[in-house]
């Protein structure tokens, strides 16, 4: 519960104060839409991955094999679920939307054909 309090309120303090929040990631997953119907998540797999959320400047990096850079086009955070969630466009144009969810600490990077799920911790 403290641990879910410190993110919640880091997140707060990015939103409401323009500063960038750094979280490293523990583990990932992912799942693929064929023809309407999506995958079973794969396996969660290890993965150390820097992702910088700065809303001031309107941008989430994520900084994995290859760095994926997303503008933020419109996006809210929601103090009672605490989850932040932000329309995205990647850097090829193809819009997404990526949610923070501050209770069981994962990032959700979702487009109509497939969906990441990153496990993080919030880097102070």
């Amino acid at each position: 519960m403290k641990k879910l309090l410190t993110v919640s309120l880091l997140i707060l303090s990015v939103i409401c104060f323009g500063q960038i929040l750094k979280l490293r990631t523990t583990y990932y997953t992912y799942r693929i839409n064929q023809n309407n119907v999506w995958s079973n998540w794969e396996s969660w797999r290890k993965a150390s991955v820097l992702i910088s959320v700065n809303i001031s400047d309107e941008r989430i990096v994520i900084d994995s094999n290859t760095t994926q850079t997303y503008d933020i086009l419109d996006g809210f955070f929601d103090n009672k679920s605490r989850i932040g969630k932000y329309y995205c466009m990647d850097a090829n144009g193809r819009r997404c939307i990526i949610e923070i969810v501050n209770e069981n600490r994962k990032l959700y990077v979702r487009y109509n054909d497939w969906e990441h799920v990153y496990e993080f911790f919030v880097i102070k």
